[in-house]
């Protein structure tokens, strides 16, 4: 058992030891990289008309993936929704609540 421990020491270490060896080959911008994903690039409106008919296609379908609805309109559409199920099927804001997030999310996502 003993031997078993001391040759994972070993094999941690060692593999410990190639990490910082490539840590320390890699620049900066490389290290960068390797802990935070690129990010997408959103093109503004007005540069999409300058670019090829397909390609504008794709970057327009690309943009509404990354567009999020700003939080004060979900929120107040949340909140509307409530409502309108508190007053039609007579029940509490909190049971109201409950199904206007799940059909509110439902209808989010797709």
């Amino acid at each position: 058992m003993e031997d078993l421990w001391k040759k994972f020491k070993q094999e941690t270490q060692e593999h410990i030891e190639k990490i910082i060896e490539f840590l320390s080959e890699t620049s900066s911008n490389e290290k960068s990289q390797l802990i935070e994903p690129e990010k997408p690039v959103i093109i503004p409106n007005n540069e999409i008309s300058q670019l090829p008919e397909q390609t504008q296609q794709i970057v327009l379908e690309e943009n509404k993936k990354f567009k999020e609805p700003s939080r004060k309109k979900v929120y107040g559409k949340l909140k509307d929704l409530v409502k309108e199920i508190m007053e039609k099927e007579n029940v509490s804001r909190a049971q109201a609540y409950r199904r206007a997030k799940k059909d509110f999310l439902r209808n989010l996502n797709s």
